[in-house]
């Protein structure tokens, strides 16, 4: 019924890069039906279902003619190790609410693991994020990631990180990976290699 969603921050009553989650809405809903979207949603239609103060976590899922919005209180999970998984069939150019060949990854790690997935060679995103790698100067996040986050667009926009194509086999060239998504910005969630 839904076949997208976004995931957009919202703290003390702001909504975070909604510009940009909204473009990407539009823009993924003409790549994957050839149709605009036939409703609007605006920073007012979030912050509505806000009652409280804090750290929340919106999801909007849709398809082209309706959404829905579930506004839950916002945890980092808590990440100590990074495995990394070849999957070179693993393709995620949308946000879709089917996410079953990252959960055949992840099924079976641990809560406190989260996956790097490898695809033909290259470094690519985690089951859940965009990534950033730390070499001692300057952070690195695939160039040919599995999706394309607003975070990501952000923080390149700022400079504050560089696109390059990061090899499995350069892996041991950094130090820590930071995990980057709608939710996370650079270095609050970070795992030494």
């Amino acid at each position: 019924m839904f076949p997208l969603f976004e995931t957009i921050k919202i703290q003390h009553h702001t909504v975070f890069l909604f510009e940009d989650h909204w473009a990407r809405m539009k823009h993924s809903m003409k790549a994957l039906s050839g149709r605009a979207l036939d409703f609007n949603l605006t920073e007012n239609h979030i912050l509505q279902e806000i009652k409280t103060d804090g750290l929340f976590k919106c999801r909007v899922v849709y398809n082209e003619k309706e959404y829905q919005i579930e506004i839950v209180s916002y945890e980092k999970r808590h990440i100590e190790k990074i495995v990394c998984i070849q999957d070179d069939d693993l393709s995620y150019p949308l946000k879709f609410t089917d996410k079953n060949g990252f959960i055949k990854h992840t099924s079976n790690l641990p809560a406190t693991t989260e996956p790097i997935f490898v695809v033909d060679g290259f470094l690519t995103d985690s089951s859940y994020s965009n990534i950033a790698l730390w070499n001692g100067r300057e952070w690195h996040t695939p160039k040919a990631p599995l999706f394309f986050g607003v975070r990501r667009k952000a923080l390149l926009s700022e400079n504050r990180i560089v696109e390059k194509e990061i090899a499995y086999k350069d892996m041991h060239q950094y130090q820590k990976v930071s995990l980057i998504n709608a939710m996370l910005d650079l270095e609050e969630l970070e795992i030494t290699l």
